[in-house]
């Protein structure tokens, strides 16, 4: 065949597959053709991909965008958590107070110590040891865990603390001090919480049975019953000079009080108590055993 000049200045380029056996030219389009060149030019599809087509790399741009999209949200997500947390603290922090005010459970914050200076043994329930250290006007109760080393200070800074006793079942401490006019405290031996029968109590007690006011008896030895539930005391007239029997139960985490029928004695003897069973007091003055509402 010979060699015929294509008058066109237009060449027809095929852009279809490339097949073993030559070009397939079902689709064309049309490409300016070189100047001063003739004839019939073909590119394999594969070239021509190469030259009129070139990736696109997206997947920057969409990591790019992730990295800003995401701190955003998880700065939004650390806000909320953030006001989530300091509202429940707060919350805790408005019932702790509350609590304290009116002589409820609070949470106890205490210390330890090496060396009581004139330790004196009280009592020892279920591998806890129950000790008061003495010096001088300075009273302090301390405890010690099974395979604890030093001693944990029960009061505090409280330096009036007397009279204390170990429940039986080793979990509770009650204690007798002169603060805030006199009151009396159980902690639990893990050092968590604290119920208190306040000043307050006493004096609305007093009223509610007509008995008069009280006080806690400076005097008074702290009894628990057999169940650790239970605490007796005395009380003493806080303008008229008696003392009467107190049972405090320990309901939840706070103390209910009331008073022992009958075991009101009008003067200033010191007096003891204890528990014949759950349900039974003996009072040394006046002699007798009594009832327990």
């Amino acid at each position: 065949m010979e060699n015929q000049a294509i008058p066109d200045t237009e060449l027809y380029k095929s852009v279809t597959s490339l097949k073993t056996d030559g070009l397939d030219s079902s689709s064309t389009e049309k490409t300016p053709l070189p100047q001063g060149l003739s004839g019939e030019y073909r590119v394999p599809i594969t070239e021509q991909i190469i030259v009129t087509q070139a990736p696109h790399n997206d997947a920057p741009k969409e990591k790019e965008k992730n990295n800003i999209t995401k701190p955003s949200r998880f700065g939004l997500r650390f806000v909320l958590l953030a006001l989530i947390i300091s509202s429940f603290l707060l919350g805790i922090l408005a019932w702790a107070i509350g609590y304290f005010q009116r002589g409820g459970s609070v949470p106890v914050i205490t210390k330890s110590i090496s060396n009581p200076a004139s330790p004196k043994a009280i009592d020892s329930q279920k591998g806890v040891v129950l000790l008061v250290e003495q010096e001088g006007d300075i009273n302090r109760v301390l405890i010690q865990q099974p395979n604890q080393i030093g001693w944990t200070v029960v009061s505090r800074n409280d330096t009036t603390a007397i009279n204390p006793a170990l429940s039986p079942d080793g979990t509770l401490v009650v204690y007798n001090t002169k603060k805030d006019g006199g009151k009396i405290i159980a902690v639990s031996t893990q050092i968590t919480t604290e119920m208190i029968i306040s000043a307050t109590m006493l004096i609305d007690l007093g009223k509610s049975s007509s008995v008069g006011e009280m006080k806690v008896c400076e005097w008074t030895p702290m009894v628990w019953n057999s169940t650790s539930n239970r605490i007796a005391f005395f009380g003493c007239g806080l303008h008229d000079n008696f003392s009467v029997a107190i049972i405090g139960t320990i309901v939840y985490t706070d103390f209910s009080i009331k008073v022992v029928p009958y075991s009101r004695l009008d003067a200033s003897t010191t007096r003891t108590i204890e528990w014949t069973d759950d349900k039974h007091l003996y009072l040394s003055a006046p002699t007798g055993t009594i009832d327990v509402p």
